[in-house]
């Protein structure tokens, strides 16, 4: 799916791939429940790679490249990847803003990836409100950290 994407540009590949790398995890605690004999109820986990080591696996092969959140600039629309959950995504007159919420506490500063920017163009980007400061879209397509 993100080959398609980076080959197309259709956002939907984008939010396709990121669904399925986001569906393996609620998943996976019982993706092992008919591996013990008719009756014998859950079963146990087999082998780590089957379902969540998928996943995260996954998530590893595509971070670069997608960030914790995707904000494709041409398409003015925006996916959150590892624990963002964008609500708003507009790109107006050479101005991001992005909002977001973020359901738990993370370690690090999430990272925003952005793609299809006009490399030259300067760039206005706003977080949550929060004013980020102005980037080329060669420095964007690099990734943005949120600053708090």
């Amino acid at each position: 799916m993100l080959d398609y994407y980076r080959a197309t540009g259709n956002v939907e590949y984008l939010e396709r791939r990121v669904a399925a790398l986001r569906a393996q995890f609620p998943v996976s605690p019982s993706e092992n429940w008919a591996h013990e004999s008719f009756g014998m109820g859950r079963g146990r986990v087999s082998i780590f790679h089957w379902g969540s080591g998928n996943g995260m696996a996954g998530i590893e092969f595509d971070d670069e490249y997608l960030g914790d959140a995707v904000v494709d600039v041409a398409a003015s629309r925006g996916v959150g990847v590892n624990g963002l959950n964008i609500t708003e995504c507009t790109v107006r007159d050479g101005r991001i803003n992005v909002t977001f919420s973020i359901p738990f506490t993370r370690p690090r500063q999430p990272v925003i990836v952005f793609h299809r920017a006009e490399p030259t163009r300067r760039y206005q980007f706003s977080i949550n409100g929060t004013a980020m400061g102005q980037w080329s879209g060669a420095d964007l397509e690099k990734g943005v950290w949120r600053n708090k």
